[in-house]
């Protein structure tokens, strides 16, 4: 099963040509983990005694920034990237028929990062690898495109090259 909603909403509107403007700034960072790499790093956890008690930020460090990940996704697409800008702030002003943003959206577009050198060290010692952020990004795309997209958005998006 897939995440359509977030990301997947944005990879469809994207697709569909329905993404003029991208909410947030070029220090946006939405957060990125493959799945695989995150259910084998909480299944190493009880191996270890040190993790007892302990929160680590799991995510790949490596996540593009947002204006770049949707630049990355548009290029899978073979579809162009919005180059405009809009602040949460001001989205969260206009009127929902306006900007089409679903408000509690909104909570989730920041500019923060999140340390995750003790997940990283964890990580080493439990003998982890996470793939490559791009590979991981360009198959879950390939993925949308395949499955639950392929019904939503015309013809463009499903003969993009992969």
């Amino acid at each position: 099963m897939a995440q359509f909603e977030g990301l997947g909403t944005l990879v469809r509107d994207l697709g569909a040509g329905a993404l003029p403007i991208l909410v947030g700034s070029r220090e946006t960072f939405v957060p990125v983990i493959a799945v695989d790499y995150l259910a084998s790093f909480l299944a190493a956890v009880p191996e270890y005694w040190e993790t007892a008690g302990k929160s680590s930020n799991i995510l790949d460090g490596a996540t593009p920034l947002f204006p770049n990940l949707v630049t990355r996704i548009a290029m899978r697409l073979g579809t162009r990237a919005p180059r405009l800008t809009v602040p949460v702030g001001l989205v969260r002003r206009l009127p929902r028929s306006i900007t089409k943003v679903e408000p509690e959206t909104l909570s989730f577009i920041a500019s923060d990062t999140y340390p995750t050198s003790q997940a990283d060290e964890f990580a080493a010692r439990a003998g982890l690898v996470a793939p490559d952020v791009g590979d991981v990004i360009d198959r879950w795309v390939d993925y949308l495109i395949r499955t639950k997209l392929r019904a939503e958005t015309d013809t463009k998006i499903c003969n993009a090259p992969h």
